[in-house]
């Protein structure tokens, strides 16, 4: 079904960011949809569930150091939530903030056992509210989803959970829509050609 094929984006360093993948990220392949088997053979080394969420922060955080230590033209922020922080912060709008020449925006990790589906519960009203201002006020706004049963990755723009969520789904199936990925890194790389190749695709 779906399958990533970079050929398909003009590379991040003929947009004005070296195309950085570390490789102690790489993997073999491109972006994948689940199957019985490979997610069986994943499933055995999915990260305990009660750590999934701060683990797959975590995994997304080293990628974004890894491009800030790489890439001059870079940058990002780690928000700490309230809940994160025992109240001593007020809510943020999102995980993770990054600039780039001319872009900036608010990434969400979102962690999920299930195969294909985020639920409305995954975001807070106000969540959603502080990132559709975001969006508002011209900033990208994504949200990197780790099915951790599976361990597989989805970058997914927040525009369609708000879109799913508003309209009255209770959660979103991304089946077919969204590519899967077998790490963070692929996700996050996948996340940035598409806002950086905007309009030239």
């Amino acid at each position: 079904d779906l399958v990533w094929n970079p050929q398909n984006y003009t590379p991040l360093k003929a947009l004005g960011i070296a195309y950085i993948v570390v490789k102690s990220f790489q993997t073999e392949g491109g972006g994948v949809m689940p199957t019985a088997a490979t997610s069986g053979k994943r499933s055995k080394n999915a990260m305990a569930k009660t750590n999934n969420g701060k683990s797959a922060e975590r995994a997304v955080q080293n990628v974004l150091e890894a491009l800030k230590q790489s890439e001059p033209k870079f940058d990002y922020q780690r928000l700490y939530d309230a809940t994160s922080a025992r109240g001593a912060f007020q809510a943020q709008v999102s995980d993770f903030l990054f600039f780039m020449p001319n872009v900036h925006g608010a990434i969400e990790v979102k962690s999920t056992e299930h195969f294909y589906r985020i639920k409305k519960q995954a975001f807070t009203t106000s969540q959603m509210s502080r990132l559709k201002r975001r969006m508002d006020a011209g900033g990208e706004a994504w949200v990197i989803v780790h099915h951790h049963i599976p361990d597989l990755w989805r970058a997914v723009p927040f525009s369609d959970c708000y879109e799913a969520f508003t309209g009255g789904k209770a959660s979103m199936d991304m089946t077919g829509r969204y590519l899967t990925f077998a790490t963070a890194a692929e996700s996050v790389e996948f996340m940035l050609k598409k806002i950086l190749n905007k309009g030239n695709v």
